[in-house]
């Protein structure tokens, strides 16, 4: 192709290099087979767009628009920013490779997700609901004892359900005599964050747990019965008991989720230390975990509380 078509349309076989790339990094455990596939469906839905509709030179006008139809169509915000951000890795990729000298891409911004603030504050869990629900397994149950284990690792320690699907028996270690638990995040491919299970309450129903799974190696948390016994827990199934026990507590709020324990957790550390929080949160971002911090304020110092009318004290 030639470079100096910096606002050339890119051509097909520009486009099937890259995907050889992406392939080459998912076999070198760059990238999970899941983000490749998501880079190659986002920039195949904008050229298919560009195809449509005749389009010749790519520019950031022409991106806005496609993310504008997309969005007038009644895609989700969260949609469109996925297939956005392969449109925004091929031509990262294209220029960095010589292949295009200016990127139409590089001032393009996600859509706004209207009202995130609003549902994270909606779907924290007050102390007495993450209590009762702990109280909720049967402990004298091999069931009870994983599902504890499960629930005490969200509620003090901040894991994602992703989280505690990924995890295996060797990703338990111990440093200085605290039990850690190594992670592989949301959106990461290794293991190379760690979750300190401080809380003695985690430790025994982590504790509690292994006693009854043995030392086989593979998923640290697995499914019980019969049918299935042994095989690593799913994220939906994982989804599945965590709210059944929100409804064994009397929790029958639908804005509570699964995620609920983790953004208590969150939540708790928050209103100590900011930079401790997001250590905990895992957040790659400091922004993100404001957002705990503002909340926490807004709940538990409400400028509504300096609200006072008493006779006489403005002058009126």
């Amino acid at each position: 192709m030639d470079k100096s078509m910096t606002k050339a349309r890119p051509e097909i076989a520009l486009i099937q290099e890259w995907w050889n790339v992406l392939q080459l990094e998912k076999r070198a455990g760059e990238i999970t087979d899941a983000t490749m596939t998501t880079y190659q469906r986002g920039m195949t839905k904008f050229w298919n767009w560009c195809d449509e509709h005749q389009v010749d030179q790519v520019t950031s006008a022409v991106i806005q628009e496609w993310k504008a139809d997309l969005l007038e169509a009644g895609i989700k915000p969260s949609s469109v920013n996925v297939w956005l951000a392969g449109v925004k890795r091929f031509f990262d990729w294209a220029v960095n490779a010589g292949s295009l000298a200016v990127n139409p891409a590089a001032g393009v911004k996600s859509v706004k997700r209207r009202g995130t603030h609003k549902n994270h504050l909606r779907d924290k869990l007050s102390d007495r609901e993450v209590l009762r629900v702990l109280s909720q397994p049967a402990t004298d149950q091999a069931t009870g004892r994983r599902d504890l284990a499960m629930l005490s690792l969200m509620a003090f320690c901040a894991l994602r359900t992703i989280e505690l699907h990924r995890a295996d028996l060797e990703d338990l270690t111990t440093i200085e005599g605290m039990p850690v638990l190594r992670i592989q995040g949301k959106g990461s491919s290794e293991k190379d964050d760690q979750a300190v299970i401080y809380h003695p309450k985690a430790q025994d129903a982590l504790y509690d747990w292994l006693a009854v799974r043995g030392k086989a190696p593979g998923a640290l948390f697995t499914s019980l019965s019969n049918r299935s016994a042994g095989a690593r827990l799913g994220t939906s199934a994982i989804r599945h008991l965590v709210i059944g026990y929100y409804r064994m507590a009397g929790i029958i709020d639908p804005r509570k989720t699964t995620h609920s324990l983790r953004h208590s957790a969150i939540s708790k550390v928050a209103m100590h230390n900011i930079m401790k929080a997001k250590q905990v949160a895992r957040h790659s971002s400091i922004d993100t975990t404001l957002i705990y911090v503002h909340q926490n304020d807004r709940l538990d110092n409400p400028g509504e509380q300096f609200i006072d009318y008493q006779n006489g004290n403005n002058g009126e």
